[in-house]
């Protein structure tokens, strides 16, 4: 009974817990990475200690508040601001947004403003959101839109050098006619 307990409670705090666990060494030894709508901050726990400064950003205060009471970092500030209007002082490495980018209408607004916070060379944006074509029950209800692998891949190939789509664990890429779901794809300048 704990084993299900626990599992429920798990992915009640962070569904999407196993590509947390896939980032973490992936992300690990990064100097500066934003996460955009981090949620209960949860997700983001398994990777902030291997990374040297954290920003997250929400668009809700509660969650923001939340953060701040539960994981006061000492190299973590959780910000409530819209990645549309968010303007760092400086760039970040790294970039990830774990199911946000279907939230966002505008979208593609959102992408190139993601691509400008990144480190010019090597910076990284890495991201998921639901596959339209899986095979599984849909969520548009809770969506601005959701998008099949050929079309996420489109999308940000129009906006940055290197598109790559992988599985939840990071070491099996994904064709463009992918059913899988979530689409994880790593984005580089």
């Amino acid at each position: 009974m704990t084993d299900v307990l626990w599992s429920r409670l798990r992915y009640l705090l962070s569904p999407q817990w196993d590509v947390y666990l896939s980032l973490r060494e992936h992300l690990r030894g990064q100097p500066n990475v934003l996460e955009i709508g981090f949620g209960t901050a949860a997700g983001t726990m398994l990777y902030a200690d291997g990374v040297r400064r954290l920003t997250g950003i929400e668009i809700n205060p509660d969650a923001v508040e939340f953060a701040r009471s539960m994981f006061p970092l000492p190299h973590a500030h959780w910000l409530h601001q819209d990645i549309l209007t968010f303007a760092p002082d400086k760039p970040f490495s790294a970039i990830i947004a774990i199911e946000v980018l279907e939230h966002i209408k505008d979208w593609e607004v959102a992408l190139q403003t993601i691509h400008g916070l990144l480190i010019e060379s090597g910076g990284e944006f890495l991201m998921t959101a639901r596959n339209a074509n899986a095979d599984l029950r849909r969520a548009k209800s809770q969506h601005e839109r959701e998008l099949t692998a050929e079309e996420l891949m489109s999308s940000l190939e129009g906006v940055f050098a290197d598109v790559q789509l992988y599985d939840y664990s990071l070491s099996e890429l994904q064709s463009r006619e992918s059913r899988l779901t979530p689409l994880v794809a790593i984005c580089r300048t």
